[in-house]
């Protein structure tokens, strides 16, 4: 589809942001009236998937449209090869002006991948070695004690790096410029450390005890609790659980609001030069925020794996697309709208059929991450496929812990029908299988480049002696409350 080859493209990705926790959704107390209104003005996906639920691996297979261990990139101490092409590199063959305003956690020297230009730095460090200058204070602790930590607005340093990216954005739209341009504007929120607005807390804070009366405070199925997670609330941990799912509920609230504004500057430009437009909001994986006790991503769980898909383009009515398709799909489908060359390799579909209604065809979606062994030693490569109602999940070494949910009678995850439908297991387990079939040279190989390889010790040594060439926002607000 190449005969409106002469849109804009405008592509919002926020971080960490689960799917089910906006308006359009269903979720009954958050308050996204942009990106809802942009629902009913646009195309929805309501079973969109990450390929992984880690930041550096995701937004790889978001550029490339590869999966992550096909790109050598499983963590997020993994980079991209240079000579790995993007569908970035492909826009700009077409004509395309392509920048990055903002974040997307590149890792390495190489901080372009195809894009042209970048007009708003990251905000986590873009080598090895240096130190999150957006957190002071905070860069040494894990991920879990940072995400339990709460800041106010002055301190939140995700809510004011938002602000610094979606005015750069705002500029660039401000002024006039000769080539098409394709632009992704990548924010931190809702990503911990969690940080927000104090009367958007004390709003959502309420409104949230009050759902949560309806929760179970303990792990669904006997498996999961044998795939040790990382980061997780204590079934006596209510109050704190509260205060952090409140805290997150106003970051997306606050990242609605910058949603809107840079849109409507996107729209001014395309007005003011009588141009076609597609614009695109996503996420690169979701956040637990304490559903079955569990904080961060890293799972294949709904809120964790989950991500919110919106595409509005000029010349084409609503839509609601139920069948499930992935993060790196988003790539292939604007190559075809835009009449960029396609990517070799690539296992993205092309989403724009559904963009006129016609049905996408059903294909299982995969999903894939590096989670802890038994009891907690060493790695197990895991695996969800979601087909269907249907999502199995795996992981290498743990199969007698395999899951298989129902997803149309059992949304919330709560009820594993492996043993009532294995029929239905072995054939994803088979796909599973096939898609594995070289995982563990893959494996082997990403993780000799990255966390926490000799080889990544070694590079952040020499990181730590450049800093001038690292490419990170550093937070000016107040520290003191650090």
């Amino acid at each position: 589809m190449n005969e409106n080859s002469d849109y804009e493209v405008l592509i919002f990705m926020s971080d960490q942001h689960a799917g089910l926790i906006t308006g359009y959704m269903g979720d009954p107390v958050v308050r996204t009236p942009n990106l809802d209104r942009l629902a009913r003005q646009g195309s929805v996906f309501t079973n969109a998937y990450t390929p992984c639920p880690l930041c550096v691996p995701a937004r790889t297979s978001f550029v490339t449209c590869r999966y992550p261990l096909d790109v050598g990139v499983i963590t997020n101490g993994n980079a991209l090869a240079s000579h790995d092409p993007t569908f970035l590199h492909s826009l700009g063959i077409a004509g395309y002006e392509t920048v990055l305003c903002g974040r997307m956690h590149f890792m390495g020297l190489d901080q372009r991948h195809g894009f042209e230009k970048r007009i708003a730095d990251d905000i986590t460090p873009t080598h090895w070695g240096m130190i999150f200058t957006g957190e002071p204070g905070l860069h040494k602790t894990r991920e879990g004690a940072s995400v339990k930590k709460l800041f106010s607005a002055d301190n939140a340093a995700a809510l004011h790096y938002d602000r610094y990216v979606a005015d750069a954005a705002k500029k660039y739209y401000s002024e006039d410029h000769e080539r098409k341009t394709a632009v992704v504007v990548g924010t931190y929120m809702p990503h911990w450390p969690l940080g927000a607005d104090t009367e958007k807390v004390a709003y959502y804070r309420p409104r949230i005890a009050e759902t949560m009366k309806s929760w179970s405070m303990s792990y669904p199925c006997d498996g999961i609790t044998r795939v040790r997670q990382r980061f997780g609330f204590s079934s006596d941990e209510k109050d704190l659980l509260l205060d952090c799912r409140a805290t997150y509920y106003a970051m997306v609230e606050s990242e609605d609001e910058l949603v809107g504004e840079v849109y409507a500057a996107f729209r001014a430009y395309l007005d003011r030069n009588d141009k076609k437009g597609i614009f695109i909001y996503v996420s690169d994986h979701g956040d637990h925020v304490g559903d079955k006790l569990l904080n961060g991503k890293q799972t294949f769980f709904e809120h964790s794996s989950k991500i919110p898909l919106i595409i509005v383009a000029d010349g084409f009515e609503p839509q609601i697309i139920d069948t499930p398709v992935s993060l790196l799909d988003i790539g292939e489908t604007i190559c075809s709208m835009t009449g960029a060359p396609a990517l070799p390799h690539s296992a993205g579909q092309d989403l724009s059929p559904a963009l006129v209604g016609n049905q996408l065809p059903a294909r299982p979606i995969i999903s894939e991450v590096l989670g802890s062994g038994r009891q907690g030693q060493g790695c197990a490569y895991g695996l969800m496929v979601r087909e269907n109602q249907y999502k199995f999940i795996t992981y290498q070494g743990l199969e007698d812990q395999d899951l298989l949910f129902d997803l149309q009678d059992d949304p919330q995850e709560t009820l594993n029908v492996i043993s009532e439908l294995p029929l239905v297991a072995d054939r994803l387990r088979g796909i599973c299988a096939e898609h594995a079939s070289d995982a563990d040279y893959k494996v082997k190989r990403a993780m000799e480049t990255g966390e926490p390889s000799k080889n990544l010790q070694l590079l952040s040594q020499w990181g730590q002696l450049h800093p001038e060439i690292n490419e990170t926002w550093v937070f000016k607000g107040n520290a003191a409350g650090l």
